[in-house]
């Protein structure tokens, strides 16, 4: 199933705010050490950074899955035309 453009970019917005959130709550929120500083180091801050480049980046991931698939990119499905016709015996 794929997403749309708007579906995807409201559920990276999601997962990137819980991550947050659970980040800010481990940095304010006195907890005791073992599994929180794991979970925080190993799985929630490199979802954060994850979803953090996804956003940002989005629109060239998605133009380079769009290349690796071999569908039409941005450029190649409309062909600008040119403003004036060229004269051929100029060069």
């Amino acid at each position: 199933m794929a997403l749309s453009a708007g579906q995807q970019r409201k559920a990276e917005r999601s997962v990137h705010l819980v991550a947050a959130v659970m980040l800010l709550g481990y940095i304010y929120v006195p907890a005791p050490p073992g599994w929180a500083v794991h979970g925080m180091r190993y799985r929630v801050f490199p979802l954060l950074v994850a979803t953090g480049v996804a956003m940002w980046q989005a629109a060239g991931i998605r133009r380079y899955r769009r290349l690796l698939m071999g569908g039409p990119t941005l450029r190649s499905a409309r062909p600008v035309p040119s403003a004036a016709p060229r004269d051929p015996s100029r060069r």
